[in-house]
């Protein structure tokens, strides 16, 4: 089974006090704003973000919020629950008292990184209000949009491994390494990171070649790298 490696982020919390004449029924209890899907070739910068607010309804005492991440790898499967850090778990303002005001609001910043890819994700939020005695007033799931996060990492195989001889040290070769993209494409060659010196073999011997890695790289001359 696949599993997803997956790092959460909570932003801070904030209270904003609004005339209590101007909250009305068009005002929505539970909202996600500012979605937002971060792709990138590296998995760590990978990320799914969103934005929640969260009004109290009539005689609430408590607001809470639980959040999931959803994913799938495939197009029309179902999305599963992928567990992490921090998710699954009913969270509530850091001021107990935020929610027993008709006019506050609760903003929550959350955010998953470190993304697999190719695979599409999606987070999930319930929120839940409870008034005295922690007694469940209402509940209500909203989810956002789907961020698909493809594998932009080439997928490449090598082809060929080349051994050149270096005019100017005699004593060491230089091994280039041929890979192709997936469709059979030219990727190019690429100076592999490391140097290896040629030990000569013991007098009236021809057996084996005494290699000794040293350490260092090669300059690749095409493409300009260094190998590390």
């Amino acid at each position: 089974m696949k599993r997803f490696v997956v790092v959460v982020g909570v932003a801070a919390l904030a209270l904003v006090a609004l005339p209590t004449g101007s909250v009305g029924a068009a005002l929505p209890r539970a909202q996600l704003r500012n979605f937002s899907c971060r792709r990138a070739v590296s998995p760590i910068s990978r990320q799914i973000s969103v934005w929640a607010l969260m009004r109290p309804l009539l005689r609430t005492r408590k607001l809470q919020e639980r959040w999931v991440l959803l994913s799938r790898t495939s197009p029309g499967t179902p999305f599963t629950v992928v567990p992490g850090t921090n998710l699954d778990t009913w969270v509530s303002p850091t001021d107990p008292t935020l929610g027993q005001r008709s006019g506050d609001v609760w903003k929550l910043h959350k955010s998953v990184s470190d993304l697999a890819a190719p695979a599409a994700y999606r987070l999930q939020a319930t929120f839940r209000w409870l008034g005295a005695g922690d007694r469940v007033l209402g509940s209500v799931q909203r989810t956002t949009p789907t961020c698909a996060q493809p594998e932009l990492r080439p997928d490449l195989q090598v082809q060929s491994i080349t051994v050149q001889a270096l005019p100017k040290r005699p004593n060491m070769n230089r091994y280039v390494r041929r890979a192709v993209r997936a469709g059979g494409r030219p990727a190019g060659d690429d100076a592999l990171g490391a140097r290896i010196a040629r030990a000569p073999a013991p007098t009236g011997s021809v057996r084996g070649t005494g290699l000794q890695p040293e350490l260092g790289a090669e300059r690749d001359r095409r493409s300009g790298r260094r190998g590390q």
